[in-house]
């Protein structure tokens, strides 16, 4: 558990960096960021409940689909929502929207915002339920 939230501070660490000396740009990169600060918080919380922590990404949205019967780990509605669209976002940033790079800045921009949302309900739904967060 503790390796994932040495992992997720490192990366949120490195976020802070970005949004200090990169105030208004490289928004695609910090929603990367943003989906792995989330994925290693995820899987700590998986250890702290000790189960088991799927191998890919697919698996881990199958796996705490709260919508899932068979769903090992399932994460509240709301907090499923969060790391689901930090998910997506993370994957159009990456592969999708390269024609116009003005329109491109701008939706990563609004994107960004609401990641940064998402996180922090993430964040609050595992510091509730036990996780020990600073």
């Amino acid at each position: 558990m503790q390796i994932h939230l040495n992992q997720a501070a490192h990366n949120h660490k490195f976020l802070e960096l970005m949004e200090t000396h990169f105030e208004d740009s490289f928004y695609d990169w910090k929603i990367t960021v943003l989906f792995y600060v989330s994925l290693h918080y995820l899987r700590a919380y998986q250890k702290f409940r000790n189960v088991r922590v799927p191998n890919t990404h697919r698996d881990m949205i199958y796996h705490c689909d709260p919508s899932h019967r068979d769903a090992i780990n399932p994460l509240s509605e709301r907090a499923f929502e969060a790391y689901n669209n930090l998910f997506y976002q993370c994957s159009q940033v990456r592969y999708n929207g390269f024609l116009d790079n003005r329109i491109f800045v701008r939706l990563t921009k609004l994107s960004y915002i609401r990641c940064k949302q998402d996180l922090s309900t993430l964040i609050n739904y595992f510091r509730s339920n036990g996780l020990p967060l600073e």
